[in-house]
């Protein structure tokens, strides 16, 4: 990525969103947006709810979530601002997956056993109608 990506206010383009989907080897998406969905116990599922909250808080950006049962999370990371993917949310989605595959949370207590991770498809994300 070239510097002046650094700033959030720029989208990611497709290209730029691949390159570094092959950190994030359990997310899926593009330039609109990055999609990952978990499949945790209940209780551990709620833990990891509450650990997104503690990021959301300590980095000022979440992800938008919805629960298709309680066991399964689908987590979409995107900026409204620009209608797409910055690396604001890039490194939500590193942060995520640290907290996942490590099972631990910002304050080092455990959050998660055994999880199994369920590919996601990439949600389709309307077009800006210009009136």
């Amino acid at each position: 990525m070239t510097d002046e990506r650094l700033e959030d206010d720029i989208p990611l383009t497709d290209d730029e969103v691949r390159a570094a989907l092959g950190e994030l080897p359990n997310w899926a998406g593009s330039g609109q947006a990055l999609v990952r969905t978990v499949t945790l116990p209940i209780s551990e599922m709620d833990r990891l709810l509450e650990e997104l909250g503690r990021l959301r808080e300590r980095l000022g950006r979440a992800a938008r979530v919805s629960r298709p049962d309680p066991e399964t999370a689908t987590l979409v990371l995107r900026t409204s601002k620009v209608r797409g993917v910055t690396t604001g949310d890039l490194e939500l989605a590193r942060q995520i997956e640290e907290t996942i595959e490590v099972g631990r949370a910002v304050d080092g207590s455990p959050v998660l056993g055994r999880h199994t991770v369920v590919p996601a498809p990439i949600p389709v994300v309307p077009a800006a109608r210009v009136v």
